[in-house]
């Protein structure tokens, strides 16, 4: 990582492997910067060509020399330490939403996505399968949000903007959007060849219109991941609940 600091320049060199690390927790990079912003320190993440990430602050004061590899590895955070880190990093992303999300058009854009195809949805569901339809958008729900979790916390993506800022996953998408859009093809592609065809209309919307809008609005930040990756991920989440969903019906039958 480096450090800038406004005025004089010290040099303090610091390895914060524990950042790169525990990449599960994500938020240890931003809480040392939360930390350190009060002196005027400013970070941005970077790795040397070991995959070592390394720290250079810059500030005035003494000069620290970067632990070895060895150091490093004999060094485990405790269970208090990881717990007292992202406590910390908690409230930080919390003050963050309140100053720097919340009213800002992308949210009320987040509130739109959130209620609006609810409304739709509940008006043209066919009530004599609602539960039926109902139980198919709340596994599309389910497994979005898995995966969805399992990308933010791997870093493959990130969102800036959030609606509530309680989940790391975009949940606007993996409760509303996504499972409204499913329900409504599970309702009026009544065969296998209907639904395949309009579930790839619906994948190459979401992968190649809707996540480069959402780049563009601030909104999504994908790092290792691309938009191809997404359009299999799509279809094969629809195929394969609508698989469920059949075996459960034959299952009730017996």
């Amino acid at each position: 990582m480096f450090l800038k600091k406004r005025g004089l320049y010290g040099c303090i060199c610091f390895l914060s492997s524990l950042s790169l690390s525990l990449k599960r927790w994500g938020y240890c990079t931003y809480l040392l910067e939360v930390l350190l912003r009060p002196a005027g320190i400013y970070c941005i993440a970077d790795t040397n060509e070991a995959g070592w990430g390394e720290s250079n602050f810059h500030s005035q004061g003494a000069c620290i020399t970067k632990p070895t590899r060895g150091d490093h590895m004999s060094r485990v955070p405790s269970y208090e330490e990881v717990q007292q880190i992202q406590s910390a990093a908690d409230v930080a992303g919390r003050k963050n939403w309140i100053g720097a999300t919340v009213f800002t058009y992308q949210w009320w854009i987040l509130v739109g996505l959130a209620v609006i195809p609810i409304i739709i949805w509940w008006r043209f569901v066919d009530r004599k399968k609602f539960f039926e339809i109902l139980t198919y958008g709340l596994l599309v729900a389910l497994v979005s949000g898995l995966l969805d979790a399992i990308g933010v916390e791997t870093d493959a993506w990130d969102y800036k903007y959030d609606l509530v800022p309680l989940l790391d996953v975009f949940i606007v998408y993996d409760v509303s959007v996504l499972p409204v859009a499913y329900m409504a093809v599970y309702q009026y592609c009544q065969t296998w060849r209907s639904f395949a065809i309009a579930n790839l209309i619906v994948a190459f919307v979401f992968s190649f219109i809707s996540e480069p809008l959402l780049i563009w609005l601030d909104i999504y930040h994908p790092a290792s991941w691309k938009h191809i990756y997404s359009f299999p991920g799509y279809f094969m989440l629809a195929v394969l609940l609508r698989w469920v969903m059949d075996l459960l019906k034959r299952k009730s039958l017996v």
